[in-house]
């Protein structure tokens, strides 16, 4: 809940999980232009005022804001460890980066995305598939969530 206040999380959320890191290795790059057909109709579909993004990529939140349409705010987590180009395999050799800390930082990105009315997301993703996941385990009648 605090750091929900401390970005300006505003009720109902909508969620969105950009790759644009170590994905890009595996996977093509998706656009924030074409995040943004699904995020802004959605937003307004589920009347949210809101979008937490969580990503790995800190040109993403400065994009999103720039395209951002009056009466949806973008909010993350602004000191989160983004912009690492770390794959899985290399993280713990990587004595630039606190583990512990972007472990944790991972983790509560999961569950804040969990925690919103809609979530944008690729399936390619753990993180979006878990947090998907996480919805549907929360809530008793999973037809109300995306």
């Amino acid at each position: 809940a605090q750091s929900q206040q401390r970005m300006g999380w505003v009720e109902p959320a909508l969620g969105l999980h950009v790759r644009h890191g170590d994905k890009l290795k595996e996977a093509n790059r998706i656009a924030v232009e074409d995040y943004l057909r699904v995020v802004v109709p959605l937003a307004r579909e589920v009347g949210a005022r809101s979008v937490f993004v969580s990503t790995d990529s800190p040109d993403v939140l400065q994009e999103l804001e720039a395209h951002a349409p009056e009466g949806l705010l973008f909010i993350a987590e602004k000191d989160e460890i983004r912009g690492t180009d770390i794959t899985n395999a290399n993280l713990m050799n990587n004595l630039r980066l606190n583990v512990t800390r972007y472990t944790l930082e991972a983790v509560r990105g999961v569950l804040l995305l969990s925690r919103t009315q809609a979530l944008v997301a690729t399936f390619s993703s753990n993180f979006g598939r878990l947090a998907y996941e996480l919805m549907l385990a929360r809530d008793a009648e999973p037809e109300g969530r995306r």
